[in-house]
């Protein structure tokens, strides 16, 4: 894989999406399978991980396969390397919700393609959580 132009917005994104799990360098590097150095010169863009390597960051921080082709096309930004780990986190979220309440999930998935907030689901997410204790309280009494 020739990543050597991405390098950088590609250390970004990992660390963007690690720092997010609130997961240390070590902690990544052991499931990993790599020496905690190996994750810290990734994510400063001074190594080009291994393709296992590159899977198993993606299936551990979820991490997204086109996110990682766009970085390296474009020459991105750092910048752009953590919006996309943002939406990468936020597609995470959803779709965790979708094994518990599809109609929510569709939902939200909707309010995300359209806003440009990053924020605005889960704000809507902590709103309808409120709704649902709400109803959920009164059915109680």
């Amino acid at each position: 894989m020739e990543m050597t132009m991405g390098l950088d917005a590609f250390g970004t994104y990992v660390k963007a999406l690690r720092t997010q799990h609130k997961m240390s360098q070590g902690r990544l590097a052991d499931l990993v399978g790599v020496a905690g150095n190996t994750i810290y010169r990734i994510e400063a863009g001074r190594q080009e991980p291994q393709t296992e390597q590159l899977a198993a960051l993606l299936t551990i921080l979820g991490g997204r396969i086109k996110d990682v082709r766009e970085l390296l096309r474009t020459g991105a930004t750092k910048a752009k390397a953590k919006e996309l780990a943002q939406e990468a986190l936020t597609e995470q979220s959803l779709l965790a919700l979708a094994n518990t309440d599809p109609k929510r999930a569709a939902l939200l998935r909707r309010i995300a393609v359209l806003s440009d907030d990053p924020t605005l689901t889960e704000r809507i997410e902590s709103y309808l959580d409120g709704l649902e204790a709400g109803r959920a309280h009164r059915q109680d009494s």
